[in-house]
């Protein structure tokens, strides 16, 4: 029969008008491995938008590893994933989100499970891929690893690199582990060699997350940045404005070469954070525990584009950040908040815990809270 290899790969926004396999069709004696690779956003009429394993086929003929198979749609009768007409199928270490009219064997797969991915897009290499939207993925670090890869089924040879180019494996979840992620896409939780590559230059994180760095003093080589969906711990919220409690946040970190000791002499950066919002209300805000006097929130503005992101320039710390929508023209720094009319608009912040004050001259309403 037929023989299919697929390494990792990304097989997205294809289409099976009237049959199942959006993505591979099966049957028979054909011989199918799947190692590393991205299954997604794939449609078919009927018998599963991504996989249709049509058989009769021996479970030994279709081995999958290291995978990721998601967010696939059938119209049709029966799971939107995968179908094996009873037929089960071998899966190791493999995400499978809906599992109906799918039967595996195997270990170490996680089902049921979304794998929080972004969509296709150009994350480096010479073809798109579906980067992890979030740290939190399932999908990070949860594949075989053999000899510091990937593994590869039975005697094929490892998997030392994503499809990007991207060195396999990395520490995704920061135990201590290089452990391979399943799919095409390796998850990279820290960016160095800044001081190498000179500036300006700009780094790009997750969806539309750009750190350009414009000046990086003596000793930014490193920068890490983790993506949190959700509002952050602190977030603030003013009645009907969204305030800063935008859906997401970032903890971002800057290191010294070797990517442990923070880095802390004379660098400079801007910040592009994405928000389907963005307008000129739009602010990119610093979280300010533990850094000086202040606490609270410093919000201020740069340039955006319009529904797309907001852009801060001049950045010389690393913190927790969010997108602030509508939360006034205040800018919370220090000891003092600095209002568009300064002359009879101000308050002063970091001596009194709790404080909660009014800016006046038409101004919003900001609280400041202590931690």
């Amino acid at each position: 029969g037929t023989t299919l290899i697929i390494r990792n790969s990304t097989i997205s926004g294809n289409q099976s008008v009237d049959d199942g396999g959006g993505a591979v069709f099966a049957i028979d004696s054909a011989i199918v491995t799947i190692e590393n690779s991205t299954i997604v956003n794939n449609t078919a009429g009927d018998a599963a938008g991504g996989l249709d394993m049509a058989g009769p086929l021996a479970a030994t003929n279709v081995q999958i590893l290291n995978s990721i198979i998601a967010d696939n749609t059938n119209t049709g009768a029966g799971g939107d994933d995968c179908n094996t007409n009873s037929d089960p199928i071998t899966m190791n270490h493999t995400l499978l989100e809906d599992t109906t009219t799918c039967v595996i064997s195997g270990s170490n797969n996680v089902t049921g499970s979304d794998p929080n991915l972004s969509a296709l897009a150009n994350n480096g290499g010479e073809t798109p891929t579906h980067a992890f939207a979030s740290s939190a993925s399932p999908a990070i670090d949860a594949g075989q690893t053999a000899n510091g890869a990937c593994d590869g089924v039975g005697a094929n040879p490892d998997i030392t690199s994503d499809q990007r180019g991207i060195t396999r494996a990395q520490d995704g979840d920061l135990d201590g582990t290089a452990d391979c992620d399943m799919g095409a896409y390796e998850y990279v939780p820290i960016n160095c060699g800044i001081q190498a590559a000179g500036e300006p230059a700009v780094y790009n994180f997750f969806e539309d997350v750009a750190i350009n760095v414009t000046n990086d003093g003596t000793d930014l080589d490193c920068i890490s940045v983790e993506q949190v969906n959700g509002n952050h711990p602190n977030a603030t919220s003013s009645g009907s404005a969204d305030a800063l409690e935008t859906g997401r946040y970032w903890v971002i970190e800057g290191f010294q070469v070797g990517g442990t000791t923070p880095a802390t002499n004379d660098f400079t950066y801007d910040l592009t954070l994405p928000y389907t919002g963005a307008d000129a209300d739009s602010r990119v805000c610093e979280w300010l525990e533990g850094i000086g006097p202040g606490f609270g929130w410093d919000c201020q503005y740069s340039s955006h584009v319009a529904n797309t992101s907001v852009t801060r320039t001049g950045i010389t710390g690393f913190s927790d950040w969010a997108v602030g929508d509508q939360v006034g023209p205040t800018a919370v720094s220090g000891l003092q908040a600095d209002a568009a009319s300064p002359a009879n608009s101000w308050l002063l912040v970091g001596l009194l815990v709790g404080l909660l004050a009014s800016v006046t001259a038409g101004m919003a309403t900001r609280r400041i809270r202590s931690r």
